[in-house]
């Protein structure tokens, strides 16, 4: 099941997996997408709760993306600067880095039993982060020029003893 996220700038999606490997079984599943945000892209962290393991069983997650171009587990388009993110068994991992606009995006999940092991998935998380959005608030030495700015054009009309432009007024004929 996908369940998608946001909180206030941090976006992504959780990828709930309900899958065991038993004694000598190795099961793998790729996940692809591309991820898009006008504000740009400023890191990434993955996820892995939920898991368990016996014996030899381990559980890997890897995400591998590409800053800006086009990433799936077949083809890599454009992709002169990739990443990869690891969680061994559960824990999380993160990057950050300058802002993109797109993120392609593929994880590797394996279940490995080993031997005589399980291992089961759980969740896998997948959080994103955009430039927060900043507040214009203007600094003080802008509303300093700015006063200093509104001034000039009331004082120096006076100074110079003229009076400031009229709008030109159209007579009927």
């Amino acid at each position: 099941m996908v369940s998608p996220f946001q909180s206030g700038n941090v976006f992504g999606l959780d990828f709930s997996l309900n899958d065991t490997a038993t004694a000598g079984e190795l099961r793998e599943a790729l996940i692809g997408y591309m991820v898009v945000s006008t504000p740009g892209i400023t890191s990434s962290m993955i996820s892995l709760s939920g898991t368990s393991t016996t014996g030899a069983g381990f559980i890997t997650d890897i995400q591998n993306f590409c800053k800006g171009g086009t990433f799936t587990p077949n083809d890599v388009t454009g992709c002169a600067n990739s990443d990869t993110l690891l969680v061994l068994n559960s824990g999380s991992d993160q990057k950050t880095f300058p802002a993109v606009g797109m993120l392609s995006i593929v994880h590797d999940l394996t279940l490995d039993a080993g031997g005589g092991g399980t291992a089961s998935a759980g969740v896998v998380m997948d959080r994103f982060t955009a430039p927060a959005a900043d507040a214009a608030i203007p600094e003080p030495g802008t509303w300093g020029l700015l006063a200093t700015a509104l001034l000039g054009f009331v004082l120096i009309p006076r100074i110079r003893g003229t009076k400031p432009p009229q709008p030109v007024q159209e007579t009927a004929k």
